[in-house]
């Protein structure tokens, strides 16, 4: 019976080594290429999950023009691991630049299919009735992104950078896009999870023009801190326009912000059941004779559904915010209102959140408050 017992210790042993075995022992093959060289990080002895980093170096006067990963051909060793198909392209996440990218690996070995072409500008346009209202150069043809050049604007001054020309995404504006073009009076730049990059003085029209620059609620702070737009920020013509669909909103920012004379500003805290409401009288609103919310502050704004107001990016006053996610408290400890600066994650049994003009409790750990609003501490 002893014996039996060993036996059978010993084949499940074997197995469950086996098993470890191929599931630890995947490799990444890079195929040969000419002009430039791709390189793998780790590429042996690997995991389904693993995160691998691949580099590539160009020649002198080549770039890389192609990079695709397929997990490996043989369909007899593959038979056994179907959940990824055999010769199915992996997906590629870029890294910091054109030149490393990231991808997961799968229960299979992968192969690496690098190709690397002549370094020729390729430049892409959105066009309209045949004329071209954006003029972008290629930066990026693994991931298909671009940095647009030239915008047009309509006739009445107003340039509009696209989030994508043709099939590349706009990732930055180049230097000095916009200089010189004093026909231009507003830029809305693109509504994008995360701010695009500005070249040199890529929105200065030249020291006697400063052009309105528009951008996307959640952006505001990372424009309004981004030293591009110094002179936009200077001039107040830096802005983000909400279009509540309530008469109440939450608003937080990183930056100050000026709010015009029909919007109203609250406190907030908790008194058991009850929520008490504190209007901020319009000397605490003054800074420097502006109506300013302070940066890094969670207020209730009150205004009337459907209308448009913008809100405009001011230098911060007082103490510097080094932490985005900090709550300022620069109305009092007991406002209960913590700024969501960036869109993050609370713990439901601390917070509520606005919904239809009336705070509720949060659902669930997987729900994020959005950028720029502001969450009830119960």
């Amino acid at each position: 019976m002893m014996k039996q017992k060993t036996y059978i210790g010993l084949l499940i042993a074997m197995l469950w080594m086996s098993v470890g075995a191929n599931a630890q022992n995947y490799q990444v093959n890079i195929e040969s290429t000419s002009n430039g060289q791709i390189s793998a990080s780790p590429s042996t002895g690997l995991s389904k999950g693993t995160t691998v980093s691949l580099k590539a170096t160009a020649s002198e006067g080549y770039k890389l023009t192609s990079l695709k990963v397929y997990r490996y051909s043989d369909t007899n060793r593959a038979q056994t691991r179907t959940e990824i198909p055999v010769g199915e392209e992996l997906t590629l996440t870029k890294v910091t630049s054109n030149k490393e990218y990231t991808f997961e690996m799968p229960d299979d070995d992968v192969n690496v299919n690098a190709t690397f072409g002549e370094d020729i500008k390729q430049e892409v346009k959105t066009e309209e009735s045949g004329v071209a209202v954006a003029t972008a150069n290629v930066t990026d043809d693994i991931v298909k992104e671009a940095e647009v050049t030239q915008v047009v604007p309509d006739n009445e001054g107003v340039a509009t950078i696209p989030e994508s020309v043709g099939e590349y995404t706009v990732t930055s504006v180049a230097d000095n896009a916009f200089a010189g073009k004093t026909e231009v009076t507003d830029i809305h730049l693109p509504d994008t999870e995360e701010p695009i990059t500005l070249g040199e003085n890529a929105l200065k029209i030249d020291d006697n023009h400063v052009a309105t620059i528009h951008t996307p609620l959640a952006l505001l702070d990372d424009y309004a801190t981004n030293k591009q737009l110094e002179q936009n920020v200077e001039a107040g013509k830096l802005v983000a326009t909400v279009t509540p669909p309530n008469r109440f909103w939450t608003f937080s920012s990183g930056v100050d912000v000026e709010i015009s004379s029909d919007i109203s500003v609250y406190l907030c805290k908790k008194n058991g059941d009850d929520i008490e409401t504190t209007m901020l009288t319009e000397e605490q609103l003054n800074v420097g004779g502006r109506r300013v919310i302070k940066a890094n502050n969670g207020v209730l704004l009150a205004g009337t559904a459907g209308n448009a107001y913008e809100l405009i990016a001011r230098k911060n006053s007082g103490i510097t915010i080094v932490d985005a996610t900090k709550d300022a408290k620069s109305y009092g400890v007991d406002n209960a209102l913590v700024p969501a600066i960036v869109a993050m994650h609370f713990t439901p049994s601390d917070f509520m959140m606005l919904y239809k003009g009336e705070f509720i409790g949060i659902a669930n750990d997987d729900t994020k408050a959005p950028a720029c609003k502001a969450l009830l501490k119960k």
